[in-house]
């Protein structure tokens, strides 16, 4: 093994409690880019071998215990969607096919890890993309075997879930009813039940204070402000820790988790981007002020999904549009973006972010739009 791969398998497998599980990604990674702002920011990266199937878009991806995880989604040269996966072996470079699912072929489903398990749910088929599925299953890596989930109380496509202290937190999508989009789907795992908490506002972001607080980040029914909520699962009880104005086109927000508890927000309102930091009681939602070099982009809202995590004292963000990283203690901003993707078109890679690592399958290459079945990891 070459001191590249090592580092960049190191890096991936480091201690991830203090990413934000804040949504399964989809988004464009180039490999010739520049920063606004900064130039010192270098990636180094390598391409696995080819998987055993062609690209997908519409799949999922989840860190597996030993490597990633990949499921469902719709093969990009073929059109044909899938109810099996694959395993991508990180210390081995190698890829596995797994078993097929108790489940209809699907996309645009979610899932999330607990433990060794990969639990998914939702989704819906091309041939009908107006009926959602609402079943789920999980396969447990250990063991190499599938077993069915009760059905969510709510069927998605495009939803986003995370998972923290023994429950599953799924929400948004396109939701039927539509009074979905308002609500967050919580099972526990303790004795595999569901329950609903119903926001009354359309749902855009999520992050876990502690083991039983959740915020919220809300599009407000005016369609005038995005809204940080303080949401206590036990009860159901919801109070109001900030509102900030944004365009009626629809702001961004982004929400990440530190490893002390803390949660921070940042909306890109009408005239600024706003930095909110709440504290690990969620009583105090405190805005901060900085100077922002370039532009900040920490997309979850409204047309893409973006993904955010803390290394260090910054947080960055992945989207479609490219890499940010905020320095949290001079409040600085960057901006990393690619003139061109030449490794991934069509806002359909998968992404996973590791402290010091991402890695990245699916979607199709720019220059001929043909599906790219290689993997691609990168470190900085």
């Amino acid at each position: 093994m070459s001191e590249e791969d090592r580092s960049l398998r190191i890096g991936f497998y480091k201690k991830r409690s203090i990413i934000s599980y804040g949504l399964v990604s989809i988004f464009l990674f180039g490999t010739s880019c520049s920063w606004q702002g900064a130039n010192d920011f270098p990636f180094t990266g390598k391409t696995t071998d080819s998987a055993p199937t062609e690209s997908r878009s519409g799949h999922s991806a989840v860190v597996a215990p030993e490597g990633v995880g990949i499921w469902g989604g719709r093969g990009l040269d073929s059109g044909s969607v899938s109810n099996d996966g694959l395993l991508y072996n990180l210390s081995e470079d190698t890829w596995e096919l797994l078993p097929e699912a108790p489940l209809e072929a699907r996309m645009r489903h979610t899932a999330v890890l607990a433990g060794s398990e990969m639990l998914i749910w939702g989704g819906d088929a091309p041939e009908d993309s107006r009926s959602f599925f609402k079943n789920g299953a999980a396969f447990d890596f250990e063991s190499d075997e599938w077993r069915t989930l009760p059905d969510a109380p709510v069927a998605r496509a495009s939803a986003r879930s995370i998972y923290h202290s023994n429950r599953v937190y799924i929400f948004g999508g396109n939701a039927d009813p539509a009074i979905g989009a308002e609500s967050i789907d919580v099972f526990s795992l303790k004795d595999e039940s569901w329950t609903r908490l119903d926001l009354g506002e359309k749902v855009l972001g999520l992050a876990a204070l502690n083991t039983s607080t959740l915020v919220a980040a809300t599009f407000g029914n005016r369609g005038d402000e995005v809204g940080l909520l303080r949401v206590d699962v036990e009860s159901g009880a919801i109070s109001r820790l900030d509102r900030i104005p944004v365009s009626k086109m629809g702001g961004s927000v982004s929400l990440v988790s530190s490893n002390s508890g803390t949660v921070y927000g940042i909306v890109d309102g009408d005239d600024a981007t706003s930095f909110v930091e709440i504290d690990k009681e969620g009583v105090q939602a405190k805005r901060v002020s900085g100077e922002y070099v370039g532009d900040i982009d920490l997309m979850q809202y409204p047309l893409n999904v973006g993904m955010s995590w803390i290394d260090g004292e910054s947080i960055y963000s992945i989207s479609d549009r490219g890499i940010s990283r905020l320095s949290i203690p001079g409040m600085k901003s960057y901006s990393w973006r690619s003139s061109e993707f030449p490794s991934r078109c069509n806002g359909a890679s998968e992404s996973l972010l590791g402290e010091g690592g991402i890695f990245i399958w699916g979607g199709s290459g720019c220059s001929n739009g043909e599906g790219v079945s290689e993997g691609l990891l990168y470190s900085y």
